[in-house]
This record gives C-alpha cells, structure tokens and sequence, in this order.
C-alpha cells in the first residue's frame, strides 16, 4: 500500500486498483496450474504476485472514502471496513464450500482408485480389507497423518493370520513357483508311489508270516499225532539208536554225516513225543522250538522286518521335510511378491493422493480467479470525480 499511495499521485486511483485485481486473478491462475513438481521458488513468485496485487487492490479503501466530507468520515470509514468484512465472510464461505466439495470428490476419487489397485493386484484377504479400512479411516480422520506407518503395522499383524497362497503375479518369481511346485508334484507322485508299494510289501509280509506260521502248526500237529498214536514208539526209538551207533562207528562221509544229524533229530522229537510230561500240541511245539531256535528265530525275523517296515511307512506319511521345506519356498515367493504388490499399491495410491487432493486445491483456486476477474472491471468505478469532488475539497 505505500507504493500505491506514492503511485496514485501519479495515476490516480483506477488503473491501479484495477491492476491489482487483475495482479490476483493472475496469479490464482497460475496456482491452478500447482502440481506435485512445482518449485518452491515457482510457488514464492506466485505468492509475490498475489500480495503485489493484493497490496493495490487495497487501495480502494482509502479511494472509497477520500473525497467523504471530515463530519461525515467516522460513518463512511464504518461502511467501507463492514463491507469489507461481509465480503471477507461471503468470499470464505464460497471458496471453504468450494474446498470441502472438491476434498470429497478428491476423497471419493482416492477411494476409487484404491478399490481399482487392490483388485489389479489381486491382493487376497484379509490384506485388503486391512488397506480399505486403513484409507478409510486415514480420509476421515484429522490428525491422523501417519496412514502408510499404521498400514505397515496393520499388515505385518496380517502376516501371522492363513491366507491363500497362489501364484505370484511376478513373471520371475512365478517361475520359480511353478518350478518348486513341480518338483513338489514330481516328488509327492514318488513319495506316493513308494508308499503304495511299501504298504503292499508290509502286506505280502503279513500273509507269508501267516503262512509260515500256519504251516509249522500244521506240521506239529501232525508230528505229534504220529508219534503219540504210534503203538511201536519205543521200539522204534529204540531202533533209531541203534541205528546211529552204527553209524558213527562208520566212516565220516558226507552222506553218512546228513543221516547222523538227521538220525540225530528223529531221536530229539521221538523223545519229545514220547516223553509223559508233554501231553499237548502246544506242549510239543514249545519244546521242538527250545530243540531248535532257528525255527522260531524266522518268525521272530518275519515280525521285527514287518514292525520296522510299518514304521517306515508312518514316517513317511507322518513328516516330508522336502515337501515341508518346498511349501516354504513357496510361500516366502508368494510372500515377496505379496511385498512387491502393496509397494506398488503404496506409491500408485501415494501418487493418487497428491494429484486429488492437488486438483481439489488448484480448483478452488480457479472458482476464486474467476470471482476476482469478473469484478476487474469494478476497478475503473473506484474513483470518483465531478461536483461531489469538488465539494469533498470545500
């Protein structure tokens, strides 16, 4: 204002008023052209700009009541700052209308945008409704500032919950998945093979113990019956004896030592047979397996082979490192690019943020240039001349 005044001596009142209204709508319109790489040394010439034209325009204060007569001075100075206070209060109410309309749309066109990334990203649940509920809550509060720190934390509280794990949508990345997971299919088929053919094993086992086991019954039984109905037992054990003295006062042939051990035998279970302490089958059996441990050491090897192969096999389909260490390959793949993904949702959203709510700023601005120019040309009516002037200097 002191240049004004210096300069209205020289130009008078109007084209300085008028210049200053046009200075501001000049320079309102260069702030609707803000953007997120304007300068600040952009944004100080601007502000120069405004208050240069902000500082003539004001001139019309001191226009307005110059040429008023000293009586009528304190009323006329009364009018002129209670006009410019209804201005001041209808020029905010307009352009604070015109701020709280553009955030919202700037609000609704963020939500957007965010709704449209989660679903190009395909992030799964429970991640995005943790980023709506985050945005949400970040666009209604007003102190809230710290929207990416609290998502981050949000998220990583996500990490410890299930969620789906599926392809990652990055081209590396999902080859290595699909080729951890054909190794894992290739390994599960082999794993799955082995144990069908382990479990036909256990059960070819247990029918040939079976088997053996039901066939050496049937052989006691049968061996006891024969001895025990045979009238001439001992008579023929007897005989039996007499046999293998001969025998062993023989010469020491191959031939003649397979007789011994067999005469020798025949001896051993005659006894046994005849003996009047066993009475039963299962008598006789106990006492041919004291005679011969190898008989019952087979079926003992037959059971212990048996035992461990079925403990082989629950082992096998109790625990696979392999296939357990291949699901965490997969799902720290899946998990990087779960990261990759909500950075790119991060910063596109970021990015969306700043040019809204920009455009909601830059259009206020706009709606107020437009008001300033429209009453540019009230600057040529700011000075009065005539017979009222020429009173005013009486």
């Amino acid at each position: 204002m002191p240049l004004g005044t210096k300069l209205q001596k020289k130009v008078g009142y109007k084209p300085l008023i008028t210049s200053g209204i046009v200075l501001m709508g000049i320079s309102l319109l260069m702030l609707t052209r803000l953007n997120q790489s304007t300068s600040w040394i952009s944004m100080v010439s601007m502000m120069i700009i405004l208050g240069l034209g902000f500082g003539l325009g004001c001139l019309s204060i001191v226009s307005a009541v110059q040429f008023v007569s000293q009586d009528k001075a304190g009323m006329a100075s009364g009018i002129v700052n209670a006009s410019r206070q209804l201005g001041t209060c209808l020029g905010i109410a307009l352009l604070v209308g015109t701020m709280t309309h553009t955030t919202n749309l700037a609000k609704d066109a963020i939500r957007k945008d965010s709704n449209n990334e989660i679903a190009r990203l395909a992030i799964p649940e429970p991640f995005s409704t943790t980023m709506k509920t985050d945005l949400n809550h970040a666009l209604n509060s007003e102190t809230d500032n710290n929207w990416q720190v609290t998502l981050k934390a949000d998220l990583k509280k996500n990490q410890n919950r299930r969620y789906s794990i599926v392809q990652p949508q990055n081209s590396n990345l999902k080859k290595v998945y699909n080729g951890t997971q054909t190794i894992k299919c290739s390994y599960g088929r082999a794993s799955k093979q082995y144990q069908d053919s382990m479990e036909q094993l256990i059960l070819g086992q247990k029918k040939m113990s079976t088997a053996i086991a039901d066939t050496q019954d049937t052989q006691y039984q049968l061996l006891f019956e024969l001895i025990k109905s045979n009238s001439n037992g001992a008579e023929q054990l007897c005989t039996y004896e007499n046999d293998l003295k001969l025998l062993s006062q023989q010469s020491e042939t191959p031939a003649n030592m397979k007789k011994e051990q067999l005469l020798t035998m025949l001896i051993a279970v005659s006894k046994i047979g005849l003996s009047p302490a066993v009475q039963t089958e299962s008598q006789f059996k106990s006492q041919i397996e004291l005679l011969s441990p190898n008989t019952k050491s087979l079926l003992v090897g037959q059971q212990q082979l048996l035992d461990g192969q079925m403990a082989l096999l629950a082992g096998l389909k109790k625990s696979d490192k392999l296939v357990t260490g291949l699901n965490q390959i997969q799902t720290g793949l899946y998990d990087i690019d779960l990261e990759r993904r909500v950075i790119s949702y991060t910063t596109i959203l970021r990015n969306s943020k700043n040019t809204n709510l920009t455009t909601a700023y830059t259009d206020t601005f706009l709606v107020a240039a437009i008001f300033i120019l429209l009453f540019a040309t009230a600057g040529m009516y700011t000075d009065r001349e005539g017979e009222f002037h020429e009173d005013a200097k009486e």
